[in-house]
């Protein structure tokens, strides 16, 4: 072995902050006067499926047409998303609340993906609404 070789040892890095990660407490959700404690952290692969339907889906606003081989399979709707982050037994009880209507559940799904892609909770707090096609028009830049 070459003294000129490059190691990048993530496992050293990566160790801290996960220690870290398991010592915190962790993220609690409040939904109708019950606390939830959520997962410290999700799966990767969880996070970077999302990532992919949000471009794709920026990719199809733009393209104001829906191509054939465009699938979204159940782990890409609403529930299925939120399945992905609390599991289906939390997933099931949330459901379930009195009170429970669709748009919390997406605004639910919106604010978990976020707090768990920065580790903060959403500084946005309107946490009543999720933002439709229109209004998201409204704030993108102007096309030319």
């Amino acid at each position: 072995m070459s003294t000129d070789q490059i190691v990048l040892d993530f496992d050293a890095g990566w160790a801290e902050r996960k220690q870290k990660t398991q010592e915190a407490d962790p993220p609690k959700v409040v939904l109708f006067g019950v606390d939830y404690l959520l997962p410290r952290t999700v799966p990767a692969a969880v996070m970077l499926n999302f990532d992919r339907m949000m471009l794709r889906l920026a990719e199809l606003e733009r393209a104001a047409d829906v191509p054939d081989d465009f699938v979204v399979d159940e782990t890409m709707t609403p529930e299925g998303m939120l399945i992905s982050i609390v599991g289906p037994e939390m997933a099931e009880q949330w459901i379930a609340l009195p009170g429970m209507e669709y748009p919390d559940i997406l605004d639910a799904v919106r604010q978990l993906v976020e707090m768990y892609r920065t580790g903060q909770a959403p500084t946005d707090k309107e946490t009543s609404t999720v933002p439709n096609r229109k209004d998201r028009r409204k704030k993108a830049p102007a096309r030319s």
